[in-house]
């Protein structure tokens, strides 16, 4: 709100949900009738009669002492003459004016004597007219008081009956009171501003300080705000002024602030992602500085960096009351809790979420009801029976165990539409299994084209894998391939060959840098399990080495270590292996 006693501080008034809404219209309805009310009052004929009475009774005044000015001007033989510049003395000669000439023919001592009583004359007429300009100040502020006081009159009742509907609100009052008292002082913008003019004009610049700038309306708020902001700027948190280029100079006023979501979320909760927050220049200090000193200021970020401030605003303080969720990896947290000495002082409470969850009654129930919430949100078709299982299966599936469910519903919602669109095509009044299962199928197929191409590899015989038979020293393994959004298995033959020698088994990946190190600490553990078992008395004569064959993109995991010992083992004693 503007503040009138000091228009460079704008004041923050405070309301309960909805009614910030309403003193907006109030101040909007009190506006429009302020224009209507004010300038009949001053075009009523009481006011008129009481302003002539009062210019009447300075008229009277000024006749008298201007008749009794003339009488002395006559007794001193002069005649007082108006002109433009002031009064000027004309001696007079037979009770008329004195010539030029007649002037020039008197004696020298006769013009003394007219310039000694002319100079006496003009000393008399200057205290005259210290005495109407006296006169004139007085009838000024007679007729101020008299404009104020029926000013008063006709808005006193207005202002009267908002001060009581917002008598619980002391400073709303107090910013009524004020309002009042500006409007009285610039009653006359309420007013004709030019002869003639039959009502007040439609927009006086002076009327934009009494608009309200409604920073958060809570009004349709059932409960405390909760805001996600996804975008956690330094403005977009603690607010901004917007700024209007006039006549080449960029200005401001108290109705270009804007709210920030810190704003919008006093009282409540605001969630913010802490990645974004960190990588926003000055989002990070400033949500501190909140939160430490519990009050919003809006300010140009400039004045943080040492920049010249482009505003003379400084809006008034706002007290926060608000809960702030960071939400983040355990990486960034622990990076926080060590370079950050506010972090933890700021945010007490951490949460960890899993993943995935136990999958029982309980959970099923509530991922059918999330299920079901979403299709009404969103206006998709229900699901029956069969697609509700269909669905839990697939959450089972990404939780990558039978026992459990994933909670990242972000990656069953487009299965979910996509099953929508399926079962509307077939004319469907429900999503069934058979949608959910296409939905699958074919997210698959747009996401396998590696997997495909590998099948097509082995169809070639590009890749060998031996799938009947038995051989020494060869077993088939399993690598998974995750493509972030699709996951496969690819069959990959595991040789061990042997022979004399003291380097012991030897990770060919390794050697050629393409095993990761869970791989090489599994080989590891391989080669002391075979030195502990066959080398405690005898060091072992032995070079062994280990080879994924046909595989170039690399390996990593320690879960082939069973199937890597089974080639060894086959390798050194000559055993055969089922393929």
């Amino acid at each position: 709100m503007y503040n009138f006693k000091n228009p460079s501080r704008p004041i923050a008034l405070f309301f309960p949900p909805g009614k910030g809404r309403e003193f907006v219209e109030d101040i909007r309805e009190l506006l429009e009738e302020l224009k209507v009310r004010i300038p009949k009052a001053f075009e009523g004929e009481e006011f008129e009669a009481k302003k002539r009475s009062v210019l009447k009774e300075l008229q009277e005044e000024v006749n008298r002492l201007m008749e009794a000015l003339n009488r002395e001007a006559e007794l001193l033989g002069f005649a007082l003459k108006r002109t433009p510049t002031g009064f000027i003395n004309v001696p007079l000669i037979d009770g008329r004016e004195m010539t030029q000439e007649e002037f020039n023919a008197l004696p020298p001592e006769k013009k003394k004597e007219l310039e000694a009583r002319s100079l006496e004359l003009h000393e008399r007429t200057m205290q005259v007219m210290k005495e109407v300009q006296k006169l004139e100040r007085e009838t000024r502020a007679k007729m101020k008081r008299l404009e104020r006081e029926l000013c008063v009159f006709v808005i006193g009742g207005l202002f009267k009956d908002l001060k009581e509907k917002y008598i619980d609100l002391p400073k709303v009052v107090a910013f009524l009171e004020d309002m009042m008292e500006d409007v009285v002082d610039h009653l006359h913008d309420f007013l004709a501003t030019a002869e003639g003019e039959e009502a007040p004009k439609k927009h006086h610049p002076s009327f934009d300080r009494y608009r309200v700038n409604l920073l958060v309306d809570n009004s349709r708020l059932q409960g405390a705000p909760v805001v996600f902001e996804s975008n956690p700027t330094y403005y977009n948190l603690v607010g901004k002024l917007e700024y209007e280029q006039r006549m080449g100079f960029l200005v401001t006023d108290f109705t270009k602030i804007k709210a920030g979501a810190i704003h919008r979320a006093n009282g409540g909760y605001l969630i913010l992602n802490v990645t974004d927050v960190l990588r926003n220049f000055g989002a990070w200090d400033a949500l501190k500085r909140v939160l430490k000193t519990g009050e919003i200021r809006i300010e140009n970020i400039a004045e943080h960096v040492g920049l010249i401030p482009m505003s003379g605003l400084v809006p008034e303080p706002i007290p926060v009351k608000v809960k702030v969720l960071l939400i983040g990896s355990p990486l960034i947290y622990h990076l926080l809790s060590i370079f950050d000495e506010d972090f933890k002082k700021l945010f007490k409470i951490k949460v960890d979420f899993d993943i995935d969850m136990e999958r029982n009654e309980e959970n099923v129930r509530d991922v059918c009801a999330f299920i079901s919430s979403y299709c009404r949100e969103e206006g998709l078709l229900h699901c029956d029976k069969t697609a509700l299982a269909a669905l839990i299966d697939y959450s089972s599936e990404l939780a990558e165990d039978q026992k459990k469910l994933t909670t990242r519903f972000s990656e069953i919602i487009p299965i979910l539409v996509e099953a929508d669109a399926w079962a509307r095509m077939d004319g469907s009044r429900y999503i069934t299994a058979t949608h959910v299962k296409r939905a699958i199928e074919e997210k698959n197929y747009r996401e396998n084209k590696y997997e495909e191409r590998l099948k097509e590899m082995f169809a070639r015989d590009q890749i060998i894998v031996e799938t009947d038979g038995k051989r020494v020293g060869q077993i088939n393994g399993l690598a998974i391939i995750n493509l972030g959004d699709y996951t496969f298995g690819k069959p990959s033959r595991i040789t061990a060959t042997v022979h004399l020698g003291q380097r012991g088994v030897v990770n060919i990946e390794r050697e050629s840098r393409m095993s990761g190190k869970i791989h090489d600490k599994g080989v590891m553990i391989l080669s002391n399990y075979m030195a502990s078992r066959y080398a405690k008395d005898f060091p072992l004569t032995l070079s062994a080495s280990i080879c994924f064959e046909q595989l170039y993109e690399g390996v990593e995991g320690d879960s082939a270590s069973a199937a890597e010992l089974y080639a060894l083992l086959s390798a050194i004693s000559e055993i055969p292996l089922r393929q």
